[in-house]
């Protein structure tokens, strides 16, 4: 009772009431947010391994992978031999089970690229830990790898190539690992990097700044400014346009004026006044004179062709 004898009544002096949530913040109040508030994802959203793992910079491939490692969603020999499918060993060691980790990390096939790309710094807590412990570590690291490579990126692919690499030697007799596993992942992360910078370049639209202000017409001349207005699902845009175009000259010559400069905020309507592009009068007129003999051709009156345009 005492809090609500603590709120004051509404009134005139105290302004409009709005809504309000539990952080503070009227102005983005919304269901939503109220619901990361009590749930806590809010909180944990920045951190969580998905979020890491979605904003490595590396390709989707690679993103995926790292994903179905972190659930444990690998087929390795371990995993078929819960399944009846086969031994749990290593198909290298002979006698270790084969787990993700054993297959990503400690495995002696990949052990030597680790030992030459690990930090100094990253040693002692690289080789510890179970699988998700494993992935969370390199996913948080801001340390460069191979060639200022973001360590957490160079992790990531060279994960997903030991796995491909794995699987090659499983199902091709005639595959062998290359030497040079370090250079091979970087150049293609390097590759990769490279395609998104083209990419983002090539995306960007080349934009002209234009100053819109009211230009006096030539001595002689009127000018008509043109906006069209329509109900959104009954026409097109640029119709509505068209028409206030033809209304604002019907209006001018009604007037008694001959020498009239039009004004349009239309690009789409200022191509079809001048008759430019494909579907044009003029278009429909080059397209009759490439199925005529004759040099010179006369009209009395326009193509019939030109009456559907």
């Amino acid at each position: 009772m005492l809090r609500l004898h603590a709120i004051p009544p509404p009134h005139e002096n105290y302004g409009a009431d709005e809504m309000k949530g539990a952080n503070g913040h009227g102005v983005n109040y919304s269901v939503a947010d109220m619901y990361g508030i009590i749930s806590g994802f809010k909180h944990m959203q920045g951190n969580a391994p998905w979020n890491r793992i979605w904003n490595l910079h590396v390709t989707e491939r690679v993103k995926s992978f790292i994903w179905l490692a972190l659930h444990d969603r690998l087929i390795t020999n371990h995993k078929k031999n819960r399944m009846g499918l086969g031994h749990a060993m290593c198909n290298y060691c002979g006698d270790i089970s084969e787990t993700e980790l054993h297959v990503l990390r400690d495995c002696p096939l990949v052990m030597p690229l680790w030992l030459n790309v690990v930090d100094q710094s990253m040693r002692s807590d690289f080789s510890l830990g179970d699988i998700q412990q494993w992935i969370s570590l390199n996913l948080c690291s801001s340390a460069n790898g191979k060639e200022d490579i973001m360590w957490r990126n160079f992790w990531a692919t060279s994960c997903h190539v030991i796995w491909m690499w794995r699987n090659m030697a499983e199902h091709d007799d005639h595959f062998q690992r290359p030497s040079t596993l370090e250079l091979i992942i970087a150049k293609q992360i390097n590759q990769y990097q490279q395609k998104v910078m083209m990419n983002t370049v090539s995306n960007k639209v080349a934009r002209t700044e234009v100053m819109i202000y009211w230009k006096t017409p030539l001595e002689g001349w009127v000018k008509l400014n043109t906006d069209g207005a329509y109900k959104e699902g009954s026409v097109a845009g640029y119709v509505a346009e068209l028409w206030g175009v033809l209304e604002g000259l019907r209006y001018a010559r009604k007037l008694g004026f001959t020498r009239i400069e039009l004004n349009v905020d239309s690009s789409v309507v200022d191509s079809v006044l001048r008759l430019e592009g494909k579907g044009s009068p003029l278009d429909v007129l080059a397209n009759i004179g490439c199925t005529i003999d004759s040099d010179i051709t006369y009209y009395e009156a326009c193509p019939s062709e030109c009456h559907l345009v």
